[in-house]
């Protein structure tokens, strides 16, 4: 199926969200902080592929999901891509979050296999 990035600080978190998308016939990309998805992340858009998802902690040691979806949105087409905040508290950073860097979908932990697939499902843009 397709390509889908990962940002979270925690491996354990990473780890599960990986092997979900993978049990889903995915191909994953993680990134451990935000520093190191800035770094490698616009290789991975280009006028002719593009991830389905990109999967953001809300809260990494570096950086917040908020600076990683406004870097994003303003240097590359996410047209075609899902943008699904992970977060332990998704109701109070909906509240927070500003409206120029409005992500698709929150997806609050801890989550089960089903409901990160059925976020992919339902935000994925064709």
């Amino acid at each position: 199926m397709g390509k889908i990035l990962v940002v979270d600080d925690d491996p354990v978190c990473r780890e599960i969200l990986g092997q979900i998308l993978i049990s889903a016939s995915h191909e994953v990309i993680t990134y451990d902080s935000g520093t190191s998805f800035l770094a490698g992340y616009k290789e991975h858009f280009s006028a002719t592929s593009k991830p389905q998802a990109v999967f953001l902690d809300f809260m990494l040691g570096d950086m917040t999901g908020s600076d990683l979806l406004l870097e994003m949105k303003t240097n590359v087409d996410l047209s075609k891509t899902a943008l699904i905040i992970l977060s332990a508290n998704s109701h109070y950073e909906m509240r927070v979050i500003e409206a120029e860097v409005q992500p698709d979908f929150f997806l609050e932990k801890p989550f089960i296999p089903s409901t990160v697939i059925d976020a992919l499902n339902n935000h994925t843009k064709t």
